[in-house]
């Protein structure tokens, strides 16, 4: 009808207006073949249409590559990370049975007590291995456990974590007011880093077995170092598990970043 063929000349004019924005448009692009006008095929006209979206999918592939990588890169630390947070939940756990212990009262019952602290202290010190060199730490029959197999490397080498192990020179503690005094006997260990307060932790879980009687009991020395150095190792673990957590934050955040940017 007359109002498609107007609709469709004005579509023909907008197109044709667009088209001679562009470089080089004009140059040559109509000529008159046996008294009909014929419009030729350009690559470059082409080429300026077609160039924004290429430009998109590059980015698109970059931008997706880069988050791979960035994500990638957080499986460790995320697994390392879980490793942590076990270890603090296997020393919480152990503490409980710690105390019923030393709160048994009957000599009978003693021998199993004791049994299943120092089998539960060395579940922990597997797992503090695993946390502190990774999973070769472990027989490697036991790598494949799921929770083993993305901790590629412990925290010994991952340059996170260290300073709370080794060359901490002051107190642990979350609260300050729970630190022990210079002049105390648990002093040497609770301003040495976490490292040497968890290695005496598991040293005395490994004699606990040879003790007899109503041994080890409420006030007796081993207890003595397991209840009064609990707050050094949570505020040891507490800070190794955020120094993690922040890295792990850090990667994530980083790669919804990047897709909003890109979107």
């Amino acid at each position: 009808g007359i109002g498609g063929g107007a609709n469709s000349g004005g579509l023909a004019r907008l197109v044709s207006t667009m088209l001679c924005c562009l470089p080089s448009f004009n140059r040559g692009r109509v000529h008159a073949v046996g008294g009909r006008r014929r419009l030729t095929p350009s690559l470059n006209a082409s080429l300026w249409l077609v160039w924004p979206f290429v430009a998109v999918g590059i980015v698109s592939a970059v931008s997706d590559a880069i988050a791979y990588y960035l994500l990638a890169q957080v499986a460790s630390p995320v697994a390392l990370f879980n490793i942590v947070n076990f270890v603090m939940v296997l020393y919480n756990r152990n503490n409980f049975y710690l105390q019923e212990l030393t709160y048994e009262p009957d000599p009978t019952r003693m021998d199993w007590h004791r049994s299943e602290a120092a089998t539960r202290i060395l579940e922990f010190e597997r797992e503090y291995q695993v946390m502190l060199y990774g999973r070769e730490a472990v027989p490697p029959a036991e790598r494949t456990k799921q929770h083993y197999s993305l901790v590629r490397k412990g925290v010994v080498y991952s340059g996170s974590g260290n300073d709370v192990l080794y060359n901490q020179g002051t107190c642990l503690c979350e609260d300050q007011a729970d630190c022990q005094p210079p002049d105390s006997h648990l002093y040497p260990f609770t301003s040495s880093g976490l490292d040497r307060l968890v290695q005496k932790y598991i040293e005395i879980g490994s004699y606990i077995p040879q003790f007899t009687g109503i041994d080890p009991y409420l006030n007796g020395p081993e207890y003595d170092f397991y209840w009064n150095t609990r707050p050094d190792m949570k505020g040891g673990f507490k800070a190794i598990d955020e120094e993690f957590k922040a890295f792990v934050m850090q990667n994530v955040e980083s790669v919804i970043s990047l897709h909003i940017v890109v979107l």
